[in-house]
């Protein structure tokens, strides 16, 4: 990680962050001076993240599908940082079988989501 301040004073809310792309984010904006407030379905990693982060990142339980969710992680990010400066949207979704199998709801959500 680089020790350098380029994000400090700077907030920055990433998605999908528990694990893979989205925890390297984290760690790499902690790890520069940022604020991080992160989000993911997977709260046991996400969890252990903010155990290891201290004082320097938040972690929120949100799938981000879920709109009124997103009243709870704004108001988050305005408690602990004051404010948003970069959002990093790395939540995904993928939904893998045949088309024939996939029901009209899940259909929707992926659509919505690509």
């Amino acid at each position: 990680m680089n020790g350098s301040n380029r994000f400090s004073n700077k907030a920055a809310l990433v998605t999908g962050a528990a694990c893979g792309q989205g925890e390297e984010h984290v760690w790499q904006l902690v790890a520069q001076g940022a604020r991080v407030i992160f989000t993911d379905i997977l709260e046991d990693q996400g969890r252990d993240m903010a155990a290891e982060s201290g004082d320097a990142a938040l972690f929120l339980v949100h799938d981000v599908a879920d709109a009124e969710g997103w009243v709870r992680v704004m108001a988050a990010a305005q408690d602990f940082a004051g404010g948003l400066d970069y959002p990093v949207n790395n939540a995904a979704v993928a939904r893998f079988g045949p088309l024939a199998d996939t029901d009209v709801a899940a259909f929707v959500l992926h659509q919505q989501r690509a």
